[in-house]
């Protein structure tokens, strides 16, 4: 059922038929609710899942038992603790016809002794016990569970005697009267003191016959599944159903941006959402911070291949983009008061321990540029990368290949709309030759 928000008129948040709507981060989220599995299940799943869902019904049931009959356990709850105990012999049949074998079912689990020649009967709307009374504590009593397979309802109680009355009656339902004349009975039985319990025992099936008794005669709380969760699970028990086209489709495979709404895909789901909106107009100088943010993203996200091997020791952190923008917002615009275009000069696009291009020079050439630098320090093979960026264009290019350091001149090409002129900030940097390690870049304007 969906909840509406009175605060706000324009969300809820809940189920919506087949949608599930849900608030993050002040926005209204809208996803498709999964129709099934994403894979069919192997045929070990499927009767795992066959033996788990009868025994969670039962356990539906007969959960007042259970908290007592596994109080002592160390699972989560009892009714984990119930099926973890008898999905191995309290299922009984073979695939897919698999049924609850209540001959071998353990509803009780513990330390104390049942009383000796104990024994179940049925009588007219009645379940009787009897066993041998015994001297005992006044506070063990008989515990007894009188269960109904066919309708899966339950009648439960826990001080039925104590262990020296030597017999209980155990009256039933009203309900169960309109049944066949016969009525046939699972009836589990503990002996409880506390904190302790025994082990259960189990009589059954019994054949309980209903006569005129008065219905303030027959027992008055009954412990049941809920009709709508029964049908539910019903239907996840079916192992043939699979959703259907129509069940898949129940949302339009719409992306983009809807009126006030933003459709999209998010690991297979699709997805609906709010737009988000302005609260108030930013400042000036948010304005201008999300300015230069803009302005120093484009430029090094056109610069990635070199950031990949020029940044690479921060790769285990973040990525080598968002890295060379964490490393570089800060001192980019330190002296720049309201400018929004970084100091390309402070910019650092490589960190290492390699020896740097020393003496760097660069001049425009008629398809490109030319660059020159000492060849002295580090290794003669390692390879010159560098980094090209067209301020008036906003274009860049990249060579991680250019040049050997024992070449001590490298040639470029650039892009033919370069050749109008404009300023060409260059960045420079060695790399050895697998790529280990890296130098600190440095920077050349070529005008």
């Amino acid at each position: 059922m969906a909840k509406i928000s009175p605060e706000d008129h324009d969300g809820f948040t809940g189920i919506l038929g087949p949608l599930t709507v849900s608030r993050w981060k002040d926005k209204i989220v809208v996803k498709a609710r999964q129709q099934g599995p994403s894979k069919k299940k192997t045929e070990a799943q499927k009767q795992a899942s066959r033996k788990f869902a009868l025994l969670t019904r039962f356990a539906t049931v007969a959960k007042a038992y259970l908290k007592v009959g596994f109080q002592g356990t160390s699972k989560s709850n009892a009714q984990h603790a119930f099926i973890s105990a008898n999905m191995k012999h309290g299922i009984g049949g073979t695939w897919p016809d698999y049924k609850i074998a209540f001959d071998q079912l353990v509803v009780s689990e513990g330390t104390l002794t049942l009383p000796e020649a104990l024994c179940c009967r049925a009588e007219e709307g009645r379940i009787v016990l009897t066993w041998t009374p015994r001297r005992g504590r006044a506070t063990e009593t008989l515990m007894v569970m009188v269960f109904h397979a066919e309708r899966e309802e339950a009648v439960v109680t826990e001080a039925a005697a104590t262990i020296t009355d030597g017999s209980a009656r155990i009256a039933l339902p009203y309900a169960w009267k309109g049944d066949a004349a016969a009525a046939e009975v699972a009836v589990f039985a503990c002996v409880a003191d506390g904190h302790e319990v025994s082990r259960s025992v189990h009589f059954g099936p019994l054949a309980v016959v209903f006569g005129e008794q008065d219905e303030g005669d027959f027992a008055r709380t009954i412990y049941t599944t809920n009709q709508k969760v029964r049908r539910k699970r019903k239907r996840k028990m079916d192992d043939d159903w699979e959703p259907s086209d129509a069940d898949r489709q129940h949302v339009a495979k719409v992306s983009g941006v809807l009126g006030p709404m933003i459709a999209y895909d998010n690991m297979g789901k699709h997805c609906l959402r709010s737009r988000y909106k302005i609260k108030k107009a930013p400042t000036p100088a948010k304005q201008r911070a999300n300015e230069r943010f803009g302005n120093l993203t484009r430029m090094l996200r056109q610069l990635n291949d070199f950031l990949k091997v020029g940044l690479q020791r921060y790769a285990t952190q973040m990525t080598q983009l968002n890295a060379a923008i964490k490393l570089n917002y800060k001192h980019a615009y330190a002296t720049f008061g309201e400018g929004t275009q970084p100091d390309y000069k402070v910019l650092r696009l490589s960190e290492g321990p390699l020896p740097h291009p020393k003496d760097l020079t660069a001049e425009r050439t008629p398809s490109g540029i030319r660059i020159r630098w000492h060849a002295d320090g580090g290794q003669a093979g390692d390879r010159l990368m560098v980094a090209l960026y067209h301020e008036a264009l906003g274009e860049a290019t990249t060579d991680l290949d250019a040049a050997k350091r024992g070449d001590a001149v490298a040639v470029l090409q650039t892009p033919t709309t370069w050749q109008q002129g404009g300023p060409i900030h260059l960045y420079a940097a060695f790399a050895s030759a697998h790529d280990e390690s890296v130098s600190d870049s440095v920077y050349f304007q070529v005008l």
